[in-house]
């Protein structure tokens, strides 16, 4: 039965159907925590690998206010940013390594989104037949994702 999660979409986001992944198709990003000093500005340091090859990837930060990003050795932000978020299109399984001075906060969280189109072939609950019936092909989306804590 569709619900709203508004934790992840907001409570704007309208009603979706989920259902547990199978483990046998889907991975989680893989992502290493590389670095975590606390100094007068924080240093944190990560690596992200998209072990599904999603063609679509979101990155954002909560609880931390970047004061310079970088990705891969090129700059991507030098000032102070409460909202920081980067979308990510056609990274395949190519590694990036990110490098962020954040403001010192207690903690830190960044999220990661592997958008996926389509929806697993195996493992799924049978839909009921007025849903699949109105179900386009690969209008569905299969989201993996995980969360780095630093604290």
């Amino acid at each position: 039965q569709p619900h709203i999660f508004f934790f992840f979409f907001g409570w704007e986001s309208g009603r979706r159907c989920y259902a547990p992944a199978p483990r046998n198709e889907l991975a989680f990003p893989q992502i290493v925590m590389l670095k975590n000093e606390r100094t007068p500005v924080r240093h944190v340091e990560f690596e992200l690998v998209s072990k599904n090859r999603a063609p679509h990837i979101e990155v954002w930060i909560k609880g931390g206010k970047p004061v310079r990003t970088m990705v891969n050795g090129r700059v991507l932000t030098s000032d102070k940013n409460r909202h920081w978020t980067m979308s990510l299109y056609g990274m395949e399984d190519q590694r990036l390594r990110f490098r962020m001075e954040l403001a010192a906060d207690p903690s830190v969280l960044v999220f990661v989104e592997e958008r996926i189109p389509g929806l697993p072939q195996q493992g799924l609950p049978p839909m009921p037949a007025e849903v699949a019936q109105t179900l386009l092909p690969m209008t569905g989306t299969t989201i993996a994702a995980d969360t780095l804590l630093f604290r």
